[in-house]
C-alpha cells in the first residue's frame, strides 16, 4: 500500500468515525429529551418513555424518524382541529430543529474540514469537490437558520422570523460567518501543507 492509499483509508475511517459519533450523540440527546419530557405532565409525549420500545428504537438510530412521525401526526391533528395541539407541534418542531443543528455541527463541519483539506492538498481537483464544499456550507447555514426560526416561534416573547428578506438576511449572515471560518481553515491547511 502506498502513501496515497493510506491517506484515503484514513480519510474513510475518519468519516465513518465522525458519522457514528454524531449519530450516537444525536440519539442520546433525543432520548434524554424524551426522559425530561416524561417529568412534565403537560408535554404531549410524556407517556412515550414508559415504553421500552422507544429505548430500543433509539439504540437502532430510529429516534429522529420517530420524532418526525410524531411531529407530523401532531401537526395533522392541529391542522384539522382534531385537538388543540398547536404549541405541541411548535415544541416538537423546535426539538427536531435543534437535533438537525447538532447533526450539522457534529457531522457536517468535520466533513467540511476534511473536504477542504483534501481539496487543498490534492493535485487533481474535480468540480464535484467544489460542489460538495458549497453544499456542506449551505447545509450548515440552513440548519442554523431553521433552528433560529423555530426557536423564535416557540418563544412567546420573541417576534417570529417572517419569510422573505429576514430569512435571506439571516442566511447570508451565517454564510459570511462560515466563510470566515473556511478562510481561516484554508490558511491553516496551506501552512500545514508547507
Amino acid at each position: 500500500m502506498d502513501v496515497t492509499e493510506g491517506v484515503w483509508v484514513v480519510t474513510k475511517v475518519l468519516v465513518v468515525t465522525v458519522t457514528l459519533i454524531s449519530a450516537t450523540i444525536l440519539q442520546s440527546f433525543s432520548w434524554s429529551w424524551y426522559k425530561d419530557d416524561e417529568e412534565r405532565m403537560d408535554c404531549p409525549h410524556n407517556q412515550a418513555c414508559k415504553n421500552a420500545g422507544l429505548c430500543v428504537m433509539h439504540i437502532f438510530q430510529m429516534g429522529m424518524p420517530l420524532r418526525f412521525i410524531k411531529a407530523l401526526v401532531t401537526g395533522y391533528k392541529a391542522a384539522f382541529k382534531q385537538e388543540d395541539t398547536h404549541m405541541a407541534v411548535i415544541y416538537e418542531v423546535t426539538d427536531l430543529s435543534m437535533l438537525r443543528l447538532f447533526e450539522a455541527f457534529l457531522e457536517t463541519i468535520p466533513q467540511l474540514v476534511l473536504q477542504t483539506f483534501i481539496l487543498l492538498v490534492s493535485a487533481d481537483r474535480e468540480y464535484i469537490q467544489y460542489g460538495s464544499v458549497i453544499a456542506s456550507c449551505m447545509s450548515i447555514s440552513w440548519a442554523t437558520l431553521d433552528y433560529y426560526a423555530a426557536l423564535k416561534k416557540s418563544l412567546s416573547t420573541q417576534r417570529r422570523l417572517t419569510c422573505g428578506f429576514p430569512y435571506k438576511l439571516q442566511l447570508m449572515k451565517t454564510l459570511i460567518i462560515l466563510k470566515g471560518f473556511l478562510m481561516k481553515l484554508m490558511e491553516s491547511c496551506l501552512k500545514f501543507q508547507q
